[in-house]
Formats: C-alpha cells, structure tokens, sequence
C-alpha cells in the first residue's frame, strides 16, 4: 500500500505541476475580474430589494399611524357613550397595529444594518477590484525596457561566440611563441 500511496502522492504532484503550467494568470485574473464584476451587480441588486421594502415598511407604518389616530379618536366616542363592548374591540386593534409598527421598527432597523454591511463589502469588492484590474494591466503589459544606465546581461550570439574562440585561440598559440 505505501507503493500505492507514493505513486499517487507523485501522480498527483506531477498533474498539479501540469496545470500550474497550463494555467495563464492573465486568464485567471480576467476570470476573477468577471467574477467581482458580477457580485457587484448582485451586491447592487440587493441594495435595491432592501430599499423598496424599507419603503413599503414605511409607507405601513405611516398607514399604521393614521389607523392608529382614527382608532383614538372612535375610542373617545366610545367612551362618551358609555360602550365598553365597542371600545374593547377597538383596543384590541388598537394593540394589534401598535405591535405590528414595533415589528415595522425592529425590521427596518435589521435593514439598515444590512444595508450598512453591504455597503462595506461593495467598497471592500470595489477596492479588490481596482487592485485586481492593475495586476492584469500590469500581466498584459509587455515587459518594459530596461532604463538607460541599467547593465543588462545580454547573451552573445553564435557569431560573437565564434569570434571570441578565435581570439582565445589565437592569443594562446602567441603566447606559445
């Protein structure tokens, strides 16, 4: 079994060593660069969907209050003419919107603080963005040339090499003489 094991740990390095190879980093990069592109639309969509249902929640909690202000109003009614029965149904519709406003309340808060941590992961998306578009600039770029007063090894060509050996040649068979 170790045999097994060995062979396909070294099978294993080998095709990952393979595709390291294969795989382009501009290709890569551009894949990524894709990828946050359409997180961020998506980040941007559910910055939409959070905002129209705050909306919707404020404009039940505006509905919610006007109800209210008629059901206090009915209530001093009820209570001029003596009618406990009536007056008990209202309360209790009364209870019923003042708790579904504190439902309002504590849901538009949840959204903020959503709206808040999307907000700070698109800045953050948006920053791995920019860095991610100048690395592939910088992989898409040709490699630039040297500076001038830069040293570059450079190496000799066959011609240069032939020609040396002849000068090496020749200073040894002087220096026979």
């Amino acid at each position: 079994m170790p045999f097994f094991n060995r062979f396909a740990r070294l099978l294993s390095a080998d095709l990952n060593a393979l595709l390291d190879r294969i795989e382009e980093p501009a290709l890569l990069a551009r894949q990524a660069l894709r990828d946050m592109e359409q997180e961020l639309v998506a980040m941007a969509g559910r910055a939409r969907a959070l905002g129209a249902a705050d909306d919707a929640l404020a404009r039940e909690d505006a509905h919610l209050a006007d109800a209210l202000a008629r059901l206090d109003g009915e209530l001093d009614s009820c209570f001029a003419a003596n009618e406990d029965a009536l007056a008990r149904d209202l309360v209790r519709r009364k209870l019923e919107h003042a708790r579904r406003r504190e439902d309002i309340a504590h849901t538009r808060e949840r959204h903020a603080a959503a709206r808040a941590e999307l907000a700070e992961s698109e800045a953050a998306t948006r920053a791995e963005l920019t860095a991610l578009r100048a690395r592939l600039a910088a992989l898409s770029e040709p490699a630039a040339a040297p500076a001038a007063g830069t040293i570059v090894a450079a190496t000799p060509s066959a011609a240069e090499i032939d020609i040396a050996l002849l000068h090496e040649k020749q200073q040894r068979r002087e220096q026979r003489t």
